[in-house]
């Protein structure tokens, strides 16, 4: 689906897991916890959530965590970092719906019972650590061309070719050649 009646149906799937979201953003930003919209997610994160995480919240050490479209973080310095993981956890609930917790659950249980990680192996995990690493390393490349730009390096993407390259005489440009028929 397309356009606003789209956008509202992901958010009406989702919800539900969203208002347990916001019903546990209310407690965490009266202990000094801030919110914010990013692309249409709410993003709450710091205060009481960062102490919280800080000690493990139950048998876990979390630093964000993701109900429909809220995303409650330990710090903003951990969102920022986890955006592009946690924001897959989004798409996955407006894709699921009510369906996404016992969904995660039953993986969670299935890659356990089968000797692998409950968590890190389990299917909605991979994907959203995937989107992570894809993030990560245009965030690595963003920062690598600012250098250059800012150290007045040229910072034209090349492809890479099985040819060496070739010099214009008295250059270290390289050349331009005209392509045969």
């Amino acid at each position: 689906m397309r356009g606003s009646l789209g956008r509202s149906w992901r958010y009406l799937w989702a919800g539900p897991w969203s208002l347990l979201g916001l019903a546990l953003a209310v407690p965490a930003l009266m202990l000094g916890a801030r919110a914010r919209c990013v692309e249409g997610v709410v993003e709450v994160s710091g205060g009481g959530l960062g102490r919280l995480s800080g000690r493990g919240m139950g048998l876990f050490n979390v630093v964000a965590i993701t109900l429909g479209h809220v995303v409650l973080g330990s710090s903003a310095e951990a969102l920022n970092r986890l955006r592009a993981h946690e924001h897959v956890h989004v798409r996955q609930y407006e894709r699921w719906g009510l369906l996404f917790v016992p969904a995660y659950l039953a993986d969670s249980l299935w890659q356990a019972l089968h000797g692998r990680r409950a968590y890190r192996d389990n299917r909605f995990e991979r994907s959203a650590f995937s989107a992570e690493v894809a993030a990560e390393f245009a965030a690595e490349v963003a920062a690598e061309v600012a250098a250059g730009f800012a150290a007045g390096l040229d910072t034209t993407p090349t492809v890479p070719t099985n040819e060496p390259q070739r010099t214009a005489p008295g250059s270290t440009a390289p050349a331009i050649s005209a392509v045969k028929d």
